[in-house]
């Protein structure tokens, strides 16, 4: 297929040229001429991406299933992400053989990469069969920061030996009742609360017990700026040869797009919908992320999807369940509010997006070049539409940037969107 008069957009930067795909490749980049009866995608006017890459996926009301994780790839579909890790901490659990398999087999009908994340503890606490798993297919071990320090060590030990990343979520367990971030709001709507340290500390604990360890180390979903604070004097190493500070490549820090636009205000009138874990934070946090965004000290982002029945987010504030549904407006809302609102460019939206999360995955994907995996997704910057869904964070938000078209598995996918 030859993409023709396309405007290039990755983290290599954005230019005008045409882009040709062959046996699911891209194969050529430049002024092209067609071949014969090679079909062509006349793309004046829009910009061309390569597809996102999203490592923190659940499923719904996280139970794992046929149905679920293929409405999830739909999902993806529309949001302009050809591949998602997903979260393994699921029913059943990716601590068993049958659910990797399960997700694997998936790929055949799935118009996006399902990739499986190992869940290194079984039900009984104990670590699972992490090299099995990896080789049946599991992509990376994805860890809560507040186990067992041993265990902790051992699944690092694991990653180490198999060559697979390492995501950490990091928060205390005691605050397994909080439900908001803690603060005045939280204090005169009268809600139980997370506090900030409940993050920090466990970043302090998982940067110093790991900061000799060979691995690649994610450290999930940070919404503090403590927290980033804490990780730059750990990704800094300093070298007594040149006697010189150099960026340590093994920690990288990510933060999901909703923390960065959102902040704790939208709780007010027990609004669930802002209901999310990690908390959104309040609007001097919130400012400070998009800072650190801005300066370089976030790594990759993600859509924390996480979507539930409504009848559970459709509850009193305390018992309705955590998460959001957002992943298929994901790219229109990293376009209309990243680079509309804060002005940060596009190639950097697609380095956080796609190009890192494909060198942490080791996946040939994730930029337009050639011998790359052609997934790639096309955007009418000038369209627009509004988003309908009162149980989302962005109901009767104008979102820009509407995903015309997505190239996957050699095949053109024209999806729609929740629109009113």
């Amino acid at each position: 297929m030859l993409f023709k008069n396309a405007t290039l957009c990755d983290y290599q930067g954005i230019k005008k040229a045409d882009l040709r795909t062959q046996n699911g490749f891209i194969t050529d980049i430049g002024s092209l001429q067609a071949l014969k009866d090679e079909n062509i995608y006349d793309v004046e006017d829009k910009l061309l991406f390569p597809a996102m890459i999203d490592l923190n996926i659940a499923p719904k009301s996280l139970s794992l299933s046929r149905k679920n994780l293929l409405a999830l790839a739909q999902k993806a579909l529309k949001g302009g992400v050809g591949s998602i890790l997903l979260y393994p901490h699921t029913s059943p659990s990716c601590s068993e053989n049958g659910s990797i398999e399960l997700i694997k087999s998936l790929n055949k009908e799935s118009p996006i990469h399902l990739l499986p994340a190992i869940n290194p503890l079984d039900s009984q606490g104990k670590l699972s069969d992490i090299s099995t798993l990896h080789n049946n297919g599991g992509k990376a071990i994805f860890t809560r920061s507040d186990i067992d320090a041993h265990n902790l060590m051992s699944i690092a030990q694991y990653a180490q030996m198999l060559h697979i990343p390492l995501i950490c979520f990091c928060q205390d367990k005691s605050v397994a009742d909080g439900v908001m971030n803690e603060g005045i709001l939280s204090a005169s709507l009268g809600l139980p609360s997370i506090p900030a340290y409940s993050q920090t500390k466990e970043v302090a604990k998982i940067a110093e017990m790991f900061k000799n360890v060979p691995i690649k180390l994610i450290f999930d979903t940070l919404v503090y700026p403590r927290s980033f604070e804490i990780l730059q004097s750990f990704k800094a190493t300093y070298n007594k040869d040149s006697m010189q500070f150099t960026e340590n490549p093994q920690f990288f820090t990510q933060t999901s797009i909703h923390h960065l636009i959102l902040d704790e205000g939208l709780c007010e009138n027990y609004n669930t919908a802002a209901k999310l874990n990690p908390p959104l934070v309040d609007k001097n946090a919130q400012s400070q992320l998009i800072e650190m965004l801005q300066n370089g000290h976030i790594d990759t982002l993600t859509s924390l999807q996480c979507a539930d029945f409504n009848s559970k987010k459709d509850q009193v504030f305390e018992l309705a369940s955590f998460g959001v549904d957002a992943l298929e407006v994901y790219f229109s809302l990293l376009y209309t509010y990243l680079h509309k609102s804060y002005d940060i460019s596009l190639p950097l939206i697609s380095q956080l997006t796609s190009y890192t999360p494909a060198q942490i995955l080791s996946l040939n994907k994730g930029a337009l070049q050639k011998g790359k995996i052609a997934e790639l997704f096309i955007v009418n910057p000038h369209a627009h539409f509004t988003l309908n869904d009162t149980f989302s964070p962005y109901h009767q938000h104008k979102l820009y940037g509407k995903i015309e078209a997505f190239l996957s598995n050699e095949t053109l996918y024209t999806p729609h969107t929740k629109e009113s």
